[in-house]
């Protein structure tokens, strides 16, 4: 809030999302920062983010907004951040996504060497649901008689 107010932004509306920034499907997965983009199309107005991170860590997503001419605002970098240092930002955004991800499956890896139990405890004591093609009925020869 104060960084609006130093630079003169006035808040139209405020959007909390708790997902990933992963992928291509981020949109998909995060209704609320679909409607604050489209929201900043309606309105003209710029998309104020306090991170990059925040808003994604997929250097594509980030250039497709760019190229799309969704203005957002990073409060890390000031309003005037050219797209040189976006750019920038969100490969490193995305490298510190992968690193994130390998140092917490070589962990998950290790509490699992020792023997640890892993997961959501309250879930452990329920049956497992069946996965895969043990889920399904084999398939049959021939169709059922309805689908001929």
């Amino acid at each position: 809030m104060r960084f609006a107010q130093a630079e003169g932004i006035t808040i139209v509306s405020e959007f909390t999302e708790v997902e990933t920034g992963k992928g291509a499907d981020t949109l998909d997965r995060r209704p609320h920062l679909a409607e604050a983009l489209s929201m900043a199309r309606r309105e003209r107005c710029p998309v104020v983010v306090a991170k990059l991170d925040c808003l994604a860590r997929d250097v594509a997503f980030i250039a497709g907004l760019m190229a799309i001419r969704v203005p957002f605002i990073l409060e890390e970098l000031g309003a005037d951040a050219d797209p040189f240092m976006l750019h920038l930002y969100a490969a490193l955004a995305e490298k510190e996504r992968r690193l994130i991800s390998e140092r917490t499956r070589a962990a998950l890896a290790a509490r699992k060497a020792t023997g640890a139990s892993l997961g959501n405890p309250s879930n452990i004591a329920r049956q497992p649901p069946a996965v895969g093609k043990r889920a399904w009925p084999r398939p049959t020869a021939s169709p059922p008689p309805s689908c001929r």
